[in-house]
């Protein structure tokens, strides 16, 4: 009978979390030729870990994360990936490592692989909306591969939606004076 009840008890007993890997890989421009191409300014970089175009794909993971070194050209060729449980994640302006740095505004929760663009626009009311797309005359625009265009008064965070005391930073710089 012991056996039994611990047994029941070993299965109702709630497991102990995993920390969740969350990622913020910037990525390129998607029309491509821009300068500087995301992907070069990333610590150890020359702009101290500043995405300079704001083209991020985020995500949580319960696993590895692989992303593909040298991500850049014409097309979203290779995007990261989760070895594992792919998990969403909540997105804030600000980061909580550096206070006075955004609004704190919640964009939402997003899920594994979200592609965004991030503005950081000082004075203006933190907001969201799809990337426009299709921006030529003819349609087709490259601006496709992009899910969002959010703009916050500082950086974005990227928490776990399960644990959102797990969070890291997005760095881009303030825009031009």
């Amino acid at each position: 009978m012991r056996v039994a009840v611990v047994a029941a008890a070993l299965l109702v007993a709630p497991r102990q979390a995993a920390a969740w890997n969350l990622y913020c890989t910037e990525i390129f421009n998607p029309h491509g030729q821009t300068t500087p191409p995301a992907g070069s300014t990333t610590l150890p970089g020359a702009q101290g870990g500043q995405n300079e175009d704001g083209f991020y794909q985020v995500g949580a993971c319960e696993g590895t994360i692989n992303c593909p070194t040298g991500l850049g050209g014409p097309e979203f060729a290779g995007l990261c990936t989760c070895d594992g449980i792919e998990g969403g994640v909540i997105l804030n302006d600000g980061c909580a490592n550096d206070p006075g740095n955004g609004t704190g505004f919640v964009y939402g929760t997003f899920d594994f692989g979200t592609v965004l663009k991030y503005t950081e626009a000082n004075g203006k009311t933190p907001d969201i909306e799809p990337m426009a797309g299709n921006n030529s005359p003819n349609g087709g625009g490259e601006a496709v591969s992009v899910d969002w265009h959010i703009w916050g008064q500082g950086d974005l965070q990227v928490c776990d939606a399960a644990e959102p005391t797990n969070c890291i930073c997005c760095y881009v710089p303030p825009p031009p004076k």
